[in-house]
């Protein structure tokens, strides 16, 4: 049974959606020269792989910001605001949940779910993985039926990549190759991405796991490929 949204939970930021963003509705169709600015929670892995796409009548721009959650999207929109205006831009910001169960469970879970609102509240696009980024990539092979974290993720990650991916996974030299390694299998983990997120997007963010919308900006992407 889907959870229903506490009355007291109605006003806060997770849960004043924006049906789109100010300038841009996804799949709409565009002017040339859209700008896409993507600006990520890590430094490698996430900006490697985006930074891969080649568009036609569109324009990339990838950041890895080392921060997370509410802090990311507070430092987007303060470099957002500085941005040229003159342009049709879509902004998205890529982040995961990647549950520490050294932390306190409510604070992290609350720092999830009010960053993805935030991203809404301001008209960007939030591309969040719960629990990691890394469960896209798996998605090119598998699909998760229950609930899993990152370590899993990397176990299956170097199974099918004969690499011990925690260690080596993140290098800049590997991560330079995912999105061509990964480009065949592409339709497979958007098909997975889809029915997972089918499964679970009336319920709270911090509690879609395993889930991912990373698939939304792939396609959003691949419409200027």
């Amino acid at each position: 049974m889907a959870k229903q949204t506490k009355k007291s939970d109605q006003k806060k930021p997770w849960n004043r959606r924006k049906s789109n963003s100010p300038g841009y509705v996804l799949g709409r169709r565009a002017k040339a020269n859209l700008n896409f600015s993507i600006f990520c929670e890590g430094k490698n892995t996430e900006p490697y792989y985006f930074s891969a796409f080649r568009l036609k009548n569109a324009f990339i721009e990838v950041l890895g910001l080392g921060m997370s959650k509410v802090k990311l999207v507070e430092e987007v929109h303060s470099k957002v605001s500085l941005m040229s205006k003159d342009k049709e831009r879509q902004v998205w910001i890529v982040f995961d949940y990647d549950f520490n169960v050294q932390q306190e469970k409510n604070i992290q879970r609350d720092d999830f779910n009010k960053a993805i609102g935030l991203c809404r509240r301001y008209g960007y696009f939030p591309a969040y993985s719960n629990d990691s980024f890394e469960l896209w990539f798996l998605l090119h092979y598998d699909i998760l039926e229950a609930p899993t974290g990152r370590q899993e993720y990397y176990r299956r990650l170097s199974a099918f990549w004969k690499i011990d991916y925690e260690r080596e996974g993140k290098s800049v030299s590997f991560c330079r190759i995912i999105y061509s390694k990964l480009l065949e299998r592409q339709a497979e983990a958007l098909k997975n991405a889809k029915k997972l997120f089918g499964r679970c997007n009336d319920q709270l963010p911090s509690e879609q796991n395993p889930c991912t919308t990373v698939f939304q900006l792939v396609e959003e992407l691949n419409r200027f490929t």
